[in-house]
């Protein structure tokens, strides 16, 4: 569970043949949608080779790294017209991202970085005298690190995994959650609970993304209004905007 994304320096040190024919096999291990197995990889380790490729990528990244890996797709209708390869190269990335940490190295997923509108997956393409019939759609990057990994700001587990059912408590602020329970005695009683629900969710969403901490009821702050505006919860208020109405209501830190 210690995969980070490197995007820092190598180490001149060559990874081992063997090493990288590890990290390839683990790719196309993956799962794939119906076996169609759309995912095909290139490992480029010639120098003059993998010099050419970083020198068309503009902003350049992974300059030091003495090893990448190219990932392809194909286009192939898996079950009923339907294509999976999308779910196919990404669970061989992770497969890849994983072997290559457990074997002691670092990597990055690049792909956007590549398929953007000015296209560098096809200038690789054509160095690697890949077909048409082929998307490149990322480079993994592989090698010693010359630093150490940054580990993100990640939300706790208990913000986005749970047990049997999507929890109630549904008002997810940076300190604490508000249950939906406080809000219902100021929602008119037409409204079924299950659309009570949801709209209390978009009104958290709209909270969050238009108050600071500063503003947040959740949070336990105070804003200017008073909390007279708590009736106005009624069916006359459109869902999406409750998420001020909330703001207002908190004003006094009495109300929920």
């Amino acid at each position: 569970m210690n995969r980070r994304s490197y995007r820092g320096k190598y180490k001149a040190e060559k990874v081992p043949v063997e090493d990288l024919k590890t990290i390839m096999e683990a790719g196309l291990a993956a799962p794939s949608g119906c076996n169609k197995q759309t995912t095909s990889l290139i490992c480029v380790n010639d120098p003059e080779i993998l010099q050419r490729i970083k020198d068309v990528i503009d902003p350049p990244v992974c300059e030091t790294a003495p090893a990448m890996i190219c990932v392809l797709t194909r286009h192939i209708n898996a079950y009923r017209d339907r294509c999976f390869a999308v779910q196919d190269y990404s669970a061989a990335i992770e497969n890849m991202l994983l072997a290559i940490v457990d074997l002691g190295y670092q990597s990055c997923w690049y792909e956007g970085h590549i398929t953007d509108e000015d296209r560098i997956c096809d200038k690789i393409k054509v160095i690697l005298n890949v077909p048409d019939e082929y998307d490149l759609v990322c480079i993994l990057p592989v090698g010693k690190a010359e630093g150490e990994p940054v580990m993100p700001k990640k939300k706790s587990s208990e913000e986005r995994a749970w047990f049997n059912s999507f929890p109630d408590t549904l008002l997810m602020c940076d300190k604490e959650a508000i249950e939906v329970q406080k809000i219902l005695p100021f929602l008119s009683d037409t409204w079924p609970l299950c659309r009570i629900g949801r709209a209390v969710i978009r009104a958290s969403q709209s909270c969050r993304q238009s108050c600071n901490k500063s503003q947040c009821p959740a949070c336990g702050c105070r804003s200017h209004h008073s909390c007279t505006h708590a009736p106005q919860f009624s069916r006359s208020f459109p869902a999406r905007e409750w998420g001020s109405v909330l703001q207002r209501q908190g004003a006094c830190g009495q109300c929920p």
